[in-house]
Parts: C-alpha cells; structure tokens; sequence
C-alpha cells in the first residue's frame, strides 16, 4: 500500500464537507475517546497532520508536517481574506469561511478540467 500527500484543496473540500452538514455533528476521536474541535481551522490542521503523518509511517520518513500544514492553512486563510474584503463585511463570519472553502474547491475542479 502506498501514501501520497493530498493537495491543500483537497484538505480543504473535507472540511468544507464536514462543516456544511445541515445538522450538528459530533466528531470523536476513537483513540482518545475525546470530542474533536470542529473549527475549520482546526480540521484542516488534523487533516494535514495526519497526511502527513501516514507517510512518515509507511516509508519510515521524518516528519515534515508544519510546512504542509502551514502550507494548507494559508490556503484557506488567503481565500478567506479574498471573501471577506469582497463582501464589504465588517467581520470574518462562518460564512465567509465556507465561500472560501467553496471557491477552492471550485478552481480546483477548473483546473483538473483544463488538464
């Protein structure tokens, strides 16, 4: 079995999913038996870590996840900060969040479908 690091986008169209959920959601994790913090933000950092973390144990490598999850964040932080100057807002709301999340996803699929 391989491991493969997944594009930021990728990361992001997760949380995008797990955060659109009509209904409150409860995420636990099954090792420590403790509720898992469904801020975005912190998604994307559980996501990425663990990317990470998967192929530093399949091919015994160091770990490296702060770039790629510094990597993710900013993804998501920058089409953020483009949502939110465009809406004139005057505050980030979860709103913004998700639009930022969709665009990422949006211009991901617009690039696969060039290719």
């Amino acid at each position: 079995m391989s491991a493969y690091l997944v594009a930021p986008e990728q990361i992001s169209e997760m949380v995008k999913w797990a955060v659109s959920r009509r209904h409150k959601c409860y995420y636990y994790n099954l090792f420590t038996k403790k509720e898992i913090d469904t801020d975005p933000e912190n998604l994307v950092k559980i996501l990425a870590k663990a990317n990470v973390d998967s192929i530093n144990a399949r091919y015994n490598e160091q770990d490296n996840s702060a770039d790629f999850v510094a990597d993710c964040l900013a993804e998501l932080n920058t089409e953020i900060a483009n949502v939110f100057i465009d809406s004139k807002d005057r505050k980030v709301n979860s709103v913004h969040v998700e639009k930022a999340m969709l665009n990422l996803i949006l211009s991901r699929n617009d690039e696969e479908g060039e290719e």
